[in-house]
């Protein structure tokens, strides 16, 4: 994570990497009075380096994603995968006020860091929901369906076609 002016375009830019974010490319956040002057930034929104290792922020390896409930790309070239982008647009809208009040200048950079949410990994989430069952189950709440009904509901269904 850093906080820099961006020798390109003298615009003070935010910039978050993948361990503080969880995602797998770089945002960048930034605050509109500094953008006054480009028309297609007088929205709540962020930047997404599409590849990690360049340095160019203002260029065609970035795109730019609204900030608001229904994140939607605003402006440049899209190069991540579907299952990429989704992440971003979670990361948007789980981060959505946090990034306005910023955006809108109401918010400092050091307090915009403290309390950004960093996504969680497949690997995490389904860690989670695995100690959840496993809960459930330990204490009761879980209906267990036995092994035979199982096979036999799924022949059935095989068989009659529902």
């Amino acid at each position: 994570m850093e906080f820099s002016r961006n020798e390109d375009s003298g615009y003070l830019i935010d910039s978050l990497g993948p361990d503080f974010t969880g995602l797998p490319t770089i945002i960048y956040t930034y605050v509109k009075f500094y953008l006054d002057d480009v028309p297609e930034l007088q929205v709540p929104s962020i930047l997404v380096r599409n590849f990690p290792g360049t340095e160019i922020i203002w260029s065609d390896n970035n795109f730019m994603v609204s900030v608001e409930a229904r994140p939607r790309i605003l402006h440049g070239q899209l190069k991540l995968t579907p299952d990429e982008l989704a992440r971003v647009f979670e990361w948007v809208r789980i981060n959505q006020v946090y990034l306005h009040a910023y955006w809108e200048g109401h918010t400092s950079t050091p307090e915009l860091f403290e309390v950004l949410k960093k996504l969680k990994s497949v690997e995490e989430v389904w860690s989670e929901e695995i100690a959840r069952r496993i809960e459930e189950i330990d204490t009761g709440r879980a209906t267990l369906i036995p092994h035979s009904d199982v096979q036999r509901e799924i022949r059935r269904i095989l068989e009659n076609g529902s």
